[in-house]
């Protein structure tokens, strides 16, 4: 037994369902079963291009994250396109001498034998 589809549903599903014929007629139950049975098999297709995509997507953002610094690659693979080397230290130089005031006497203790 078909089941029954009113007029105007089956105009909306023929109008956004590309390859149904558009026949005034409701489909036979057996149409139906095959229409479904082509779409089952078709998104299993895109369900299995869509796992292949996103292996292919993580291989790929894992060689765009290795970088020379931590992948097995010798230094000198690097060729000229060598990265800038980073920073030491972000403190910039005041211009100042290093050590104390001048003529500042010096103040050390003077080494003993016995420390009291």
């Amino acid at each position: 037994m078909a089941p029954m589809i009113g007029r105007r549903r089956w105009w909306i599903f023929v109008r956004y369902c590309p390859g149904v014929p558009a026949n005034p007629e409701p489909p036979s139950y057996e149409v139906l079963a095959a229409l479904v049975e082509s779409l089952r098999a078709e998104l299993a297709d895109v369900v299995a291009e869509l796992g292949r995509a996103r292996e292919r997507i993580a291989v790929l953002e894992e060689q765009v994250r290795k970088t020379l610094r931590n992948s097995s690659l010798p230094p000198s693979a690097e060729g000229l396109a060598k990265p800038p080397p980073r920073p030491r230290s972000l403190r910039e130089k005041s211009g100042r001498k290093p050590g104390g005031q001048d003529g500042h006497r010096e103040q050390t203790l003077v080494q003993v034998a016995r420390p009291v």
